[in-house]
């Protein structure tokens, strides 16, 4: 009987985490994206990754504040970035932004973040 519960339990939570959304790129992988798609340069990805990584910090300490100052400042990053690309780049850029998914909704920079190497805390 206890075994039919706990057999029972462990499925329900299994089912459960696999239902939940993946967690959002971290800045490396969004700038090697970018890399990829943009033909950036060196120069490039090293301003790109380092405005997504101080775009993350922010987030971060931000926690689950407002959704609009969230948004505000991923448009800023994003202008950010466009600034430093040529415009074919530029161009590309604007697909590629039109193409992003929308977040889910209630997900955001809530929780844990992983380190800069990957790893989680």
């Amino acid at each position: 009987m206890i075994r039919s519960i706990l057999i029972g339990l462990g499925l329900s939570l299994s089912l459960g985490a696999a239902a939940m959304p993946p967690p959002p790129p971290s800045p490396e992988m969004r700038a090697a994206h970018l890399a990829r798609a943009l033909s950036l340069s060196e120069a490039q990805y090293d301003d790109v990754l380092t405005l997504l990584q101080a775009q993350a910090a922010e987030d971060h300490s931000r926690h689950c504040r407002d959704q609009s100052a969230r948004q505000a400042r991923r448009d800023e990053t994003d202008a950010q970035i466009a600034s430093l690309l040529t415009t074919e780049q530029q161009s590309r850029f604007v697909q590629l932004q039109q193409q992003r998914p929308a977040p889910p909704p209630g997900r955001g920079p809530c929780g844990p973040r992983p380190s800069a190497t990957g790893a989680t805390s």
